[in-house]
Formats: structure tokens, sequence, C-alpha cells
């Protein structure tokens, strides 16, 4: 992928992220770094076909889906299955959902502590499992750090908590 592409991207999902940052709380920088990272950028067929740019699996009966080959981890050992992600009908929707999961959930409580410094925030993901990836939260540093993201994090005022 060229850097214009890049470029691009980041400009297309920024307002989302900001939109959701205002909403939960999460660094719109890193929400952004995850969905380069998660989505390769915006051409993952999960991302073009689905909306989805983070790999949010259904979690109701009545919600749409999409069905992909994915890797996952059983008791250490990974193998390819086939998975039912969520379909969203725009991507914004998909950022709200992606924001509300790491603000109200118990199991990020420890990174929305970190949430005035966006790096913190990445690393504390990490450490509260969010990825398998062990150098999950190193490349959304580097992410954030080479793309300059920070500037897309809302100054605290502008924060709102859900």
């Amino acid at each position: 992928m060229n850097k214009d592409r890049q470029l691009a991207f980041i400009a297309q999902v920024a307002p989302a992220a900001q939109a959701s940052q205002r909403r939960t709380g999460v660094p719109a920088s890193v929400t952004i770094a995850q969905a380069a990272l998660e989505s390769a950028w915006g051409s993952s067929e999960l991302a073009r076909h689905c909306n989805n740019f983070f790999g949010i699996k259904k979690a109701q009966r009545d919600w749409l889906y999409c069905e992909f080959q994915t890797a996952e981890s059983r008791s250490g050992v990974a193998r390819r299955e086939l998975a039912k992600f969520r379909h969203f009908e725009t991507a914004e929707e998909c950022f709200e959902r992606h924001g509300a999961l790491l603000s109200k959930s118990k199991t990020y409580r420890a990174a929305m502590q970190h949430a005035a410094d966006s790096l913190a925030f990445a690393y504390q993901l990490q450490v509260c499992g969010y990825a398998t990836d062990p150098s999950y939260s190193k490349k959304l540093v580097a992410l954030i750090t080479k793309w300059g993201l920070r500037k897309f994090d809302l100054p605290r005022e502008e924060k709102r908590h859900a």
C-alpha cells in the first residue's frame, strides 16, 4: 500500500474515530491505528464488504453478519475456521461499537485509566488481553508515532465519557 492511500485512509476514518472519542473517551489515535492495523488500511474484505475495521464478531442473533475464514488459537493451537463477523451499515457505526466495547467493558478498565495518554493506552490494551499478538501494542505505538496520529486526539475538555 502506498503512502498516499494510507494518508487517504487516515483522513477517511479520523472523523469517525474522533466522534467515538467524544462519546467514549477512547483516544482517536489508538482507534485509527487499530483500524489501519486490523483492516490492512481498509483493504480487507471484512472492512470493504462489512464496514468492520476491527474484526468485531457477531454477538446477537438478530445482527447482520459476514462469514470469513480466520485464524484462531484454541488451547495454544492455531487453526483456520469459519467465523461470523458483525456487519455494520456504516464505518461510523463500527467505530462507535468499538469505542463502546473498550470504554464499557470491565476487561479494558485499566486501559481507560490511561485514556489521556494514547501510547500508554495502547500498551494497556495488550495488558488487558485485547489481542493475542505479543507485538500488538508495539505495532499500534509504531503506527501512532510514524503517522503522527496523536494530532487527532481531542483535547481533554472535548472528551465526554459515555
